[in-house]
């Protein structure tokens, strides 16, 4: 399996457990998928190319430095292997939760509670969570993994029929000179494609 379809397979279950451990959509939940897996595809790796040296990040988030170092005491204390997929959520849960002691990310949650589209709730979490180098940001990347995760996500759930409707609807705004990319998923292009079209 490459490491898109990995991720489209882990996705939908790792949003429903973000979705009710933390109260979110399924965008908001989103939001936060496609932060992650920018940053590991979801997977607990080790950061090939650390920046300004040292061990670098680690796990789905690539917990770096103290985190890092918090990360892998968890896990030697509760006895879990730092590359399971269990161990990753557990510690991710502890600092949105506020749970892990000297790392408090409940602000992530309030902060992603106020998002209502996927390009916001990214920013959103990689703003208050992540908090990448500006050179590293890479919006649109994450928003791309975000869009996978929803569209993955709202499949596991049986909502294929909507996500062919919008995209029957992407499809016709590109036939009346509104390109947008047909992907089923309402987002910034297809809502301005679709004032274009009204004339708003």
């Amino acid at each position: 399996m490459t490491a898109t379809e990995i991720f489209a397979e882990k996705a939908p279950g790792v949003m429903r457990r973000l979705m009710a451990d933390f109260d979110l959509t399924d965008i908001q939940a989103a939001g936060i998928l496609g932060n992650l897996a920018h940053e590991s595809g979801l997977r607990a790796v080790q950061e090939v190319h650390p920046i300004g040296g040292g061990r670098g990040g680690f796990g789905w988030a690539q917990w770096t430095g103290p985190r890092r170092v918090a990360f892998e005491d968890y896990c030697q204390r509760t006895h879990q292997d730092p590359k399971s997929d269990t161990a990753n959520y557990a510690y991710l849960w502890r600092e949105l939760s506020g749970h892990q002691e000297g790392f408090d990310y409940r602000k992530s949650i309030t902060e992603l509670k106020k998002t209502t589209t996927l390009s916001d709730a990214v920013t959103a979490f990689e703003r208050s969570f992540e908090k990448a180098n500006p050179k590293y940001k890479h919006y649109a990347e994450r928003d791309k993994w975000a869009e996978r995760a929803l569209v993955a996500y709202r499949k596991a759930i049986g909502g294929k029929g909507l996500s062919d409707e919008v995209k029957r609807i992407q499809e016709k705004l590109t036939a009346l000179g509104h390109p947008v990319v047909a992907d089923g998923i309402v987002g910034k292009q297809t809502l301005a494609a679709i004032a274009a079209a009204l004339g708003a």
